[in-house]
């Protein structure tokens, strides 16, 4: 094996096992725990990142251009914050599908799904950029349990 596949091979391993760390941690950590250890992490990524947080910074002033870099902190802090909330979602998938509730005003649309699996068609799902899709995945399976 060449010097390089070996080096790609152990940076897989580093990754694979920080991962798996990862996902023991959060669901050792208590759900009341969970959202500040979540803003602990997105703040150690900020500034850690630092390269990232410049090129966040940049786009922002590219399309806000009136705005002022204080104006920008914030969102830049609420994107690591929702990455971080998104990581632990995923880490902690059956928690996290436990806390959906579908909305009523959906019901009616479950409903309609249902009557047209019922009839042996098939049904195309065609979302909108939702921020947690793994866990949007899960959810339709749980709520149409004959598609499996």
């Amino acid at each position: 094996m060449s010097h390089g596949k070996t080096l790609k091979k152990i940076q897989h391993v580093i990754e694979y096992l920080f991962v798996r760390a990862f996902h023991l941690l959060v669901n050792l950590t208590p759900d009341r725990l969970k959202k500040p250890f979540a803003g602990f992490l997105a703040g150690a990524a900020r500034l850690l990142t630092t390269s990232r947080v410049e090129v966040a910074r940049r786009n922002l002033n590219l399309v806000f251009s009136e705005s002022t870099p204080a104006e920008f902190k914030p969102i830049i802090r609420a994107v690591y914050q929702n990455i971080a909330n998104n990581a632990f979602d995923v880490a902690d998938a059956k928690s996290a599908l436990a806390r959906i509730n579908t909305p009523p005003h959906a019901l009616s649309q479950l409903e309609a799904i249902r009557t047209i699996l019922s009839t042996g068609r098939p049904v195309v799902f065609a979302t909108g950029h939702i921020g947690n899709w793994e866990i949007l995945g899960q959810h339709i399976g749980r709520e149409f349990k004959e598609c499996r």
